[in-house]
């Protein structure tokens, strides 16, 4: 989402929203918090719904960061209300749902961090696919006889079956979950 353009600021509310981001980043939640939220409301007033939503989206990255998960899930469950259905913000939704998962992640509620992966690769969201692989692989959210169902079987793998473990040849070997 472009900011600037030619170094200046293309509308008030991409200003405070770096505003935002500069205040986070100074470690001035309060701030950054309050700026993301004026951010939000200022696209809302210009009908720029998608503007709106990552101003959310934002401030719910913000939120998960310093362990306030339940204003975090609010935030981006405000946010995918607004992008759900429009084409234009496929992207964008998709990195609100991933932002979900890792608030349900943070919560240890692993089911519900996948459902949102699965969702957001779904809408083709490009990074949504490997995260959700990851949970996979590791073990994460699924029972161990559902991981391995995923991936067909090759030869050889039924015997490292026992040790519970599973090689890759991108990964170092890597313990499944109990």
């Amino acid at each position: 989402m472009p900011r600037t353009i030619k170094g200046k600021y293309v509308t008030e509310a991409a200003q405070v929203f770096q505003n935002g981001d500069d205040f986070w980043h100074a470690g001035q939640y309060d701030e950054a918090r309050d700026a993301y939220k004026k951010s939000a409301v200022l696209y809302k007033n210009k009908d720029d719904t998608e503007g709106e939503a990552f101003a959310l989206m934002r401030l719910g990255e913000l939120e998960l960061s310093i362990g306030h998960h339940k204003e975090a899930e609010s935030a981006l469950l405000k946010a995918v209300e607004l992008t759900k259905d429009f084409d234009f913000s496929q992207n964008t939704y998709g990195e609100i749902l991933i932002n979900l998962a890792k608030v349900e992640l943070a919560k240890n509620d692993v089911l519900k961090a996948n459902y949102y992966l699965k969702k957001a690769t779904e809408k083709r969201n490009k990074y949504a696919p490997k995260m959700l692989g990851d949970c996979y692989y590791d073990g994460i959210g699924v029972p161990i006889d559902s991981c391995l169902r995923i991936v067909p079987m090759l030869p050889n793998q039924e015997s490292m079956l026992h040790d519970r473990k599973v090689l890759s040849p991108h990964r170092p070997e890597r313990q499944m979950m109990p």
